[in-house]
């Protein structure tokens, strides 16, 4: 071997490429995770603000679908993604989104599940509706 001149072997050369690919991917995954953060966010901001069924929906399903925003924040999605099937006469959908919200943010209970109520007396299931209706009066 020369004086100055470094020899890598294979095997190092191999391990130094594998270290260099994992930094690499390691980067772009936190680009990748800040992108999907903000775009959350923004599906978060056009839902909150969002005045017909159809923004609503698509928003909300961003926001609520979002592993970045808080709990609270996609319970919120839930509740104006459940009034945008109410408005779409989609009941089933929107009991959905409000039992899945009550289930993210239970301080929310009382106001969703009185609003779980009108959408089974939409269903002229009354004898849920009655039970919900009595659950936010007792909570």
């Amino acid at each position: 071997m020369l004086p100055g001149v470094h020899c890598r072997s294979l095997r190092q050369e191999e391990t130094w490429q594998a270290s260099r690919t994992a930094v690499v991917l390691f980067v772009i995954g936190l680009c990748c995770t800040s992108l999907a953060a903000d775009a959350a966010k923004d599906a978060w901001r056009k839902c909150s603000k969002a005045n017909d069924a159809e923004t609503k929906l698509r928003e909300c399903s961003v926001a609520a679908e979002s592993q970045p925003l808080s709990k609270e924040i996609v319970a919120n999605a839930l509740l104006l993604r459940a009034s945008a099937y109410d408005e779409r006469g989609d009941y089933d959908q929107a009991i959905k989104d409000l039992d899945a919200s009550i289930r993210l943010n239970p301080s929310f209970t009382p106001q969703v599940v009185d609003t779980r109520g009108w959408e089974y007396v939409r269903k002229f299931d009354y004898e849920r509706a009655i039970e919900d209706f009595d659950h936010s009066i007792q909570t």
